[in-house]
Parts: structure tokens; C-alpha cells; sequence
């Protein structure tokens, strides 16, 4: 090939690259205005506790020895809110998490959850629109038997 129509094929790119950036930048900016005037599907909190509370209950955890507090951003917005709960070693994990999962699909939300072995935890995440809007930690703690 000659210079010159290398040369043009470089710059035919580099044109190419230059309106894709522009594009992807105008359609980012106008999906986030209109994702801004849409009404959140985002369950309620309150709704959410319900539902923990009611397997709290089935699963006979004492949930006033539960720690809870709210995780906050700089600006003070809320983020989520997290509980640590201590457990005796017969709780089963995977059926909380099951049960958990299946009553949290009628507000469009799922659990993803983390065990560590070495620290005897578990923790359940319930996301909502890709946002984890609530952290619980099973702590097992043998003297709880």
C-alpha cells in the first residue's frame, strides 16, 4: 500500500473512533436523565424486614441479640443497613438462604452470600437493582447450644 491511502485509512479511523466516543458519551448522558425520572422498583426496607424478621422467627434466632446499624456515603446518604447475628451450630445456612431467596423474588430482589470458614461466618447480601441494600452476618458461636 502507498502513504497516501494508509494515511487515509488511519485518518478514516481515527473519525470512526472519534464519533463512537462521542455517541457512547451522548447515550450514557441520556440514559442517566431518564433513569433519573423513573420511579425506583427498589423494594421498601421495611418490606425486607418483614421478611427477615418472619425467618427469624421460623428459624428461632433471637433477633434482639442482633447488632444493627446503617452504613452511610460522605454526603450522609444510605447506603444499606447490616445486622450481625449470632448463631448456634445447628443453624443450616443454605436453608436460610433458600428460604430467604424464595420469599425476597415477589420484590424483584436475590441473596448472594459468603461463607468464611476460618472466622465461622456467613454473610447474606440481598441486592436489589444491583445495589446491596442489606447485609446479615451469622456469626456461630458454640456456646449458643
Amino acid at each position: 500500500m502507498s502513504n497516501a491511502i494508509r494515511w487515509r485509512v488511519v485518518a478514516m479511523l481515527a473519525v470512526v473512533a472519534l464519533m463512537l466516543f462521542a455517541l457512547d458519551k451522548s447515550t450514557d448522558r441520556t440514559s442517566r436523565l431518564s433513569a433519573g425520572k423513573q420511579v425506583p422498583s427498589r423494594p421498601s426496607l421495611n418490606q425486607i424486614d418483614v421478611v427477615i424478621d418472619t425467618l427469624f422467627n421460623r428459624y428461632q434466632i433471637d433477633a434482639r441479640g442482633a447488632k444493627s446499624w446503617s452504613v452511610f456515603a460522605r454526603d450522609k446518604r444510605f447506603i444499606r443497613k447490616e445486622r450481625r447475628v449470632y448463631v448456634p451450630p445447628q443453624f443450616i445456612s443454605l436453608d436460610f438462604n433458600h428460604d430467604l431467596s424464595r420469599q425476597l423474588s415477589d420484590f424483584n430482589a436475590r441473596v448472594v452470600a459468603t461463607e468464611r470458614t476460618k472466622e465461622s461466618t456467613v454473610a447474606m447480601h440481598i441486592v436489589s437493582d444491583g445495589m446491596v441494600v442489606e447485609t446479615i452476618t451469622f456469626v456461630l458461636k458454640r456456646d449458643l447450644e
